[in-house]
């Protein structure tokens, strides 16, 4: 059984036609890649994977099971990550703080044990914390886990994005555009770190 299965999505914007009968399917441990000029719609696809469209038609699986329509917090706690083609980060949080930002699916405590301050929360910040610092460390930025996201050069922003996807502990990363504004260092190293991954 395949990872990821699509088959035959649609997604329209009143009249404009965006995807047409899309189907395809991503095995498990494979790297793929979606190619395509500007506006060929590869962003809205990602988009429909991951909750952010609704798509018109068709059908998504993951691991066996629906989420065509599914909110993003509830695909990406079911193991669908992704990074965006504009980059998404909490630039007045710190790395670290965005880095744990991807654990907010796994999370078993809410607002009233963050305010409550209950020992159980505290606990679980502290694994939480761990992880962000693991996967900072794992894309090479741990170094600059207290400073302000929006701090940070262009490419270790890009690592930052990454790591916070990686948080989320996926069993699929969907990278929209990774590679967009980097220098050739910085591609080789993301290269690198996707073989890695």
């Amino acid at each position: 059984m395949a990872l990821l299965e699509v088959r035959d999505l649609r997604l329209s914007f009143g009249g404009l036609k965006v995807l047409h009968d899309i189907s395809f399917s991503v095995e498990k441990g494979a790297i793929n890649s979606l190619i395509g000029p500007n506006g060929a719609g590869k962003t809205s696809l990602f988009n429909c994977l991951t909750g952010f469209y609704k798509p018109k038609d068709g059908s998504i699986s993951l691991g066996g099971r629906p989420i065509t329509g599914l909110p993003p917090h509830r695909i990406t706690a079911l193991g669908l990550a992704r990074t965006f083609q504009n980059i998404r980060l909490f630039k007045e949080m710190s790395v670290l703080e965005n880095a744990m930002s991807g654990q907010h699916c796994r999370s078993r405590h809410g607002i009233v044990s963050a305010i409550l301050h209950l020992p159980s929360q505290r606990r679980e910040e502290e694994v939480i914390r761990a992880v962000g610092m693991r996967w900072l460390d794992f894309v090479g930025i741990a170094e600059h886990a207290h400073r302000y996201a929006g701090g940070l050069s262009y490419g270790d922003q890009r690592r930052l994005e990454l790591a916070r996807a990686l948080a989320s502990t996926p069993e699929l990363i969907l990278l929209d555009e990774p590679a967009a504004g980097l220098n050739e260092r910085e591609k080789l190293d993301l290269v690198h770190l996707i073989r890695r991954i």
